[in-house]
């Protein structure tokens, strides 16, 4: 069996522009208005986020 991290359908997440496409492509696309509702409008701002 193929690993899933092997997984060759994986999405090339540096072709992303906005946050919803990230989010449709790792299938958390209910999700968009809430990362807009927090001011998350660009992909540099997601790659800062901290817990």
């Amino acid at each position: 069996p193929i690993s899933p991290l092997l997984d060759q359908n994986t999405p090339d997440f540096t072709s992303f522009r906005l946050v919803s496409e990230w989010l449709e492509a790792i299938k958390m696309e209910r999700y968009v208005d809430n990362f807009t509702a927090a001011g998350y409008s660009s992909l540099e701002s997601v790659a800062r986020m901290t817990i």
